[in-house]
Formats: C-alpha cells, sequence, structure tokens
C-alpha cells in the first residue's frame, strides 16, 4: 500500500502531463482531509483486530510479549537484558532463557519454535536495551523523521506522503518489527532519491 502511494506521488508530481490533476485535487486541503478519512477509516476497519491483540480478556501472544516486554524492563532498569533476548530474531533462533524466567514457554505461540515470538517491536526494544535504549531509539527515530520532513518541505505532497508513511510506521510498529524491515530501508531510499529531484 506504502509503495502505491509512493508511486502514486511520484506520478502526480513529476509528469507534466497530469498537472492539471496536482492542481486541482491534491492540494493541501485535501490531502489533509485524505489522510485523515484514511487514518479513521484504517482504524475502524482494523478495530476488531486492534481490540483482539491489545484489549481482549482472552490472552494472546502479542499482548503476553506487550505486558512482560516492559516488565522486563522495569526488572532490569535502566540498560535491559542486552542484545537478542527478547522479541527478536536472535532471541527466536537461540530461544532465550528470558521466556523460561517470564513463563512465556508456557503459552502455545511463544514455545520453542513458536510462530509469535518477533510478534512485536517496541516492547523488545524495552526488554532489551532497557529505558536508556528505548527512549535513545525513539530519538534517534524523531530526528530521522524531522530531517526528512524538513528535506521534503518545499514538496507539499512529498511531505504529506513521508507524514502518512510515518504515522503507517509508527502504528504499524505496534504489531511487529516494521522498522527492522529491508522493506522500510527501501522506502526511505525512495522517499530520499524522490526528495531530490529536482522539478
Amino acid at each position: 500500500m506504502v509503495s502505491f502511494n509512493i508511486l502514486l506521488y511520484i506520478l502526480a508530481t513529476k509528469w507534466k502531463k497530469i498537472q492539471y490533476i496536482k492542481g486541482k485535487i491534491l492540494k493541501k486541503r485535501n490531502i489533509l482531509a485524505f489522510s485523515c478519512l484514511g487514518l479513521f477509516l484504517g482504524l475502524f476497519l482494523g478495530y476488531r483486530q486492534i481490540e483482539n491483540y491489545f484489549f481482549s480478556e482472552k490472552i494472546s501472544a502479542r499482548l503476553l510479549l506487550l505486558n512482560t516486554g516492559f516488565k522486563i524492563m522495569k526488572d532490569n532498569f535502566p540498560l535491559g537484558v542486552g542484545f537478542g533476548m527478547y522479541g527478536t530474531e536472535a532471541a527466536k533462533t537461540y530461544y532465550s532463557p528470558i521466556y523460561y524466567t517470564y513463563g512465556l514457554s508456557s503459552f502455545w505461540a511463544l514455545k520453542e519454535g513458536g510462530s509469535e515470538l518477533t510478534d512485536t517491536f517496541w516492547p523488545a526494544i524495552a526488554a532489551e536495551f532497557g529505558f536508556f535504549g528505548l527512549v535513545f531509539y525513539l530519538i534517534i527515530i524523531f530526528m530521522i523523521f524531522k530531517l526528512i520532513i524538513k528535506n521534503t518541505k518545499n514538496q507539499p505532497y512529498l511531505s504529506a506522503t513521508v507524514i502518512l508513511y510515518i504515522i503507517y510506521l509508527m502504528i504499524s510498529s505496534t504489531a511487529t518489527g516494521i522498522f527492522l524491515s529491508d522493506l522500510t530501508v527501501v522506502y526511505f531510499i525512495i522517499i530520499c532519491l524522490v526528495s531530490n529531484i529536482k522539478e
């Protein structure tokens, strides 16, 4: 979906033949309205899944990982348990002893070889790197986003696309390790390349 949005941006802003569409339809107020509509539509359509993962009385692997990740951060203040110990691919591959310590190994999806051992992101950062690591990670992400938005401020359509993508990343990061994804790196490369194209 995001790649489709970026492609749409490139087509709408770089091709001379569709300048009329750019001028009439892609105005800032329309982009803002469509963005808000998309956000509310996404929340509406995804409400059941959000409720199931985070607010259900029924225990899910994601909810267990979330609660336990922040408990680990609290128990191992300020630096966490270290690299590859919780919620990451390394912790899954070598099945971290932390899963036994906190009783996660008794849940079917979190047993050794379980399918949902990496089904979270922020709790993994919090548990592995502790409070200071989590704050530092958030500061780095904020600085990167701020720099990208600053570099695209003269291109309002690209700027709007970047802001939407940031919102998408933040929402997706509650359920998956999207910041560690190869695809995220590709999107950032595309955004950087497109922002350097002269009008």
